[in-house]
């Protein structure tokens, strides 16, 4: 093979998607380079890190990493709402219905006083954070600690990454990040690299894309971040929700092979011909071996899901959701992508086991290497693989 440069797509899958470090680990023992690199959700996450400079080896053991009392790092990126202001109070649907409450002879500034009273109480009541942020917020947790601790893995590799924009990276590193993110206000998605929305910082484009809905808050487009597109052509997305691109688009390999002009506008032009293409997904179908059972009830998630339906049904909804939506036309292009096991996984497992995490990453590792052995010598170039997919939609 002339050419070691890999285009990446990387699916999302939440916290299954895990198994995309195991892959890059075998990518890497191969000699592959990363050329463009595309991912959703848990794949932005993913894509993000590889673009900052680590290798697949270095993201197995962030896979492995314990916090001191030995769960999962994971659990930390899953947190408990908090922090409301009292303007968040007043201003939230419950403040306001109680503010509509007048109780007589009682002056209004004192109400005030009552009705914050009031709503800090039920703040401190097990749950009703969760549910308050839920009502308020469009998310059951807080993805305070995602932030920073993407922010911190970002300048570990390359300091000073987590202030960085993506017309930033792209100016330092030469790596051409793709991330994808569901507008909810306009009701479509959005593919924000150094082209689209060079202004947008690098930890808040992958924090949009991997906003599970109902699971984390909405993040709202700010001004600073400019508008969405080139030219004449540019959106201004100042007050926008966003949510994760797994909504609309869990596996965009699309933007890799397609050369319709669309995708190239959004792609910024043509890519290198030479270049080769590869997307790694994650197949619910295929069982992880030695793969042992989960859900830890002490973890935050964990503590939840164990109780009411609310929360149960959420997740059965999020999984469904962001679940194996791109894989039936994927499927039907085995040259073009590489299918990791990962059934039994849910979207949703944050408290998941070494031995779990273990087992995954194992299977992922042996599914690449089995699929290296029998394609990897002709692994397709970009001008080969939009030959055969044409103009059809992956």
């Amino acid at each position: 093979m002339k050419s070691n440069r890999l285009d990446l797509a990387f699916e999302g899958g939440g916290a299954r998607g895990l198994a995309l470090n195991g892959a890059i680990a075998e990518l890497d023992k191969e000699g592959f380079l990363p050329g463009r690199l595309v991912g959703t959700s848990a794949g932005a996450i993913c894509a993000a890190l590889v673009a900052a400079g680590y290798t697949g080896r270095e993201l197995v053991d962030m896979s492995r990493e314990r916090t001191p009392d030995g769960r999962s790092t994971m659990t930390v990126l899953v947190g408990n709402p908090t922090g409301f202001s009292d303007d968040e109070l007043r201003a939230s649907s419950l403040g306001t219905f109680l503010r509509a409450i007048d109780v007589p002879f009682v002056p209004g500034v004192i109400e005030d006083r009552i009705d914050l009273a009031i709503l800090r109480a039920l703040l401190r009541v097990p749950l009703f954070p969760n549910v308050f942020s839920f009502v308020e917020e469009g998310g059951l947790f807080s993805a305070d600690g995602f932030v920073g601790w993407l922010s911190e893995k970002l300048d570990a590799r390359l300091p000073g990454a987590s202030q960085l924009t993506l017309g930033q990276l792209y100016e330092v590193t030469g790596r051409h990040l793709s991330v994808v993110v569901t507008d909810t206000t306009r009701g479509t998605f959005c593919v924000l690299n150094h082209v689209t929305a060079p202004l947008c910082p690098v930890v808040w484009a992958v924090r949009m894309s991997m906003g599970i809905p109902f699971f984390w808050p909405e993040v709202v487009w700010k001004e600073s971040w400019g508008t969405y597109g080139r030219g004449k052509g540019a959106t201004a997305l100042a007050g926008h929700t966003m949510v994760d691109g797994g909504v609309v688009s869990n596996f965009a390999l699309r933007l890799l092979v397609s050369d319709e002009d669309w995708i190239r506008d959004l792609m910024g032009g043509a890519p290198d011909p030479e270049s080769h293409v590869l997307g790694l997904c994650l197949d619910t179908d295929r069982d992880v071996a030695d793969a042992p059972s989960h859900l830890d009830p002490e973890s935050a998630i964990g503590a939840a899901l164990a109780h009411g339906k609310v929360f149960r049904r959420v997740e059965r909804v999020v999984n469904a959701a962001l679940s194996g939506n791109d894989l039936a036309e994927a499927a039907s292009h085995p040259a073009l992508v590489c299918s990791l096991p990962a059934k039994g996984y849910g979207v949703t497992e944050f408290s998941m086991s070494l031995p779990r995490i273990d087992a995954l990453l194992a299977a992922a590792e042996g599914a690449t290497r089995t699929w290296l052995s029998t394609r990897g010598p002709r692994i397709l170039k970009v001008k080969e693989a939009q030959q055969m997919v044409s103009k059809r939609a992956l």
